[in-house]
C-alpha cells in the first residue's frame, strides 16, 4: 500500500518486493539497475516467467532481455499488486507463468500537494525527487521527476539516471472517465557483469568486475491513453492504448561488440467487465483481448 511504501527504507521497487514473502530478489550488478525478481522459484528464467505491469502496461521487453526496473522510481508508486501462480496467464498471457507484478502509479488528489527530497549515501550516491499533484471535480494531475547517481558497490557499476512522469485523469461524466499517462527516462551505466563462483573461490573480490570497460546508455519514453465507460453500476467497458520507444546504445568491449538497438512498441487492449448476478449467484465475466506489435532495429 502507499503507507507501507512511504514507511519502507527501500530505495527501489525491487527492494520493496524483497520484503514480500515468496518473492526472491537479486541485484546482479550492484548498482540498482539490473535485478532478478523471481516468483515461484524459476531461477535464471525468472525474467521470462514474471510479468511486470505499470498501470496495466507491460514493462517486459520484447527482446527477452528482462525488465529494466530503474524505469519506475519508488517515489512514483502508489501501490503494488502481486498475483502468484499460473492464473496470471489466464488474464495477462505470456511471461506470466510464475505470476504478475502490477505497479500502480500515483494520481492527482483533491488538493494541491507538492513534495521534494534529497538523499546521499555511500559510494557517492545522490538522489533527488520532486512531485506536484492536484485535482478538482473533473480533472486530476500528477507530475514527478527523479535524478540519481551512484558509483555502485562494484567496479564499473556507476550509473546516472533521470526520469519524469505525468498522470492525467478527466471525468467527463459519472459514467465516462478518460486518462493519459506518460513518462521519459534516460540513464548511463557501467556493466560489471555477474561474477562466476569459480572466480570467487579463487579469491576474486565481490566488488570486482570481469568487464571494466563495458557500458550502456538507454533512452526510454512511453505514452499511454485510455478510458472507462460504465454501462451499468456493475459493468463497464475499458480500453487502453499505448506507444513506447526504447533506444539503447552499448559497448561490450569484453565481447568485441558495439552498437545500438531500438524497439518501437504499439499495444491495444479493450475489455468488457460485467459483475452481475447469474442464477442468483454473484458472477464476474471479463471479455477482451490484447494486441501488441514490436519492431526492433539493431545496428552494430
Amino acid at each position: 500500500t502507499e503507507d507501507e511504501i512511504a514507511q519502507s527504507p527501500a530505495q527501489t521497487v525491487p527492494e520493496l518486493l524483497r520484503s514480500v514473502a515468496g518473492v526472491l530478489v537479486s541485484d546482479v550488478t550492484g548498482n540498482g539497475r539490473n535485478y532478478t525478481v523471481d516468483l515461484r522459484g524459476f531461477g535464471e528464467t525468472a525474467s521470462l516467467n514474471t510479468l511486470v505491469l505499470v498501470d496495466g502496461r507491460r514493462l517486459n521487453q520484447a527482446d527477452l532481455s528482462g525488465v529494466d526496473w530503474i524505469l519506475v522510481p519508488k517515489e512514483r508508486v502508489a501501490r503494488i499488486e502481486i498475483v502468484r501462480g499460473g492464473r496470471g496467464s489466464v488474464l495477462y498471457g505470456d511471461n506470466a507463468t510464475g505470476g504478475v507484478i502490477n505497479i500502480i502509479t500515483k494520481k492527482g488528489g483533491d488538493e494541491m500537494l507538492g513534495t521534494a527530497g534529497v538523499s546521499a549515501g555511500s559510494y557517492d550516491s545522490f538522489k533527488a525527487h520532486s512531485s506536484v499533484s492536484t485535482g478538482g471535480e473533473m480533472l486530476s494531475v500528477a507530475l514527478d521527476g527523479d535524478y540519481s547517481t551512484t558509483d555502485g558497490y562494484r567496479d564499473n557499476s556507476d550509473i546516472e539516471s533521470k526520469a519524469v512522469g505525468l498522470n492525467l485523469g478527466y471525468d467527463v461524466s459519472e459514467r465516462l472517465s478518460l486518462r493519459l499517462n506518460s513518462g521519459y527516462h534516460e540513464d548511463d551505466a557501467g556493466q560489471p557483469a555477474a561474477l562466476y563462483k569459480s572466480a570467487l573461490d579463487s579469491g576474486a573480490s565481490r566488488r570486482s568486475t570481469r568487464t571494466p570497460d563495458d557500458w550502456v546508455k538507454t533512452e526510454d519514453w512511453y505514452l499511454q491513453t485510455g478510458g472507462q465507460l460504465f454501462l451499468t453500476g456493475n459493468s463497464y467497458f475499458d480500453v487502453d492504448a499505448s506507444t513506447r520507444n526504447r533506444e539503447a546504445e552499448f559497448s561490450y568491449v569484453s565481447l568485441g561488440s558495439t552498437g545500438m538497438t531500438e524497439i518501437d512498441t504499439l499495444s491495444f487492449s479493450p475489455k468488457l467487465v460485467t459483475k452481475e448476478k447469474l442464477f442468483g449467484l454473484n458472477s464476474k465475466l471479463l471479455l477482451g483481448f490484447d494486441y501488441q506489435d514490436d519492431k526492433e532495429d539493431k545496428r552494430r
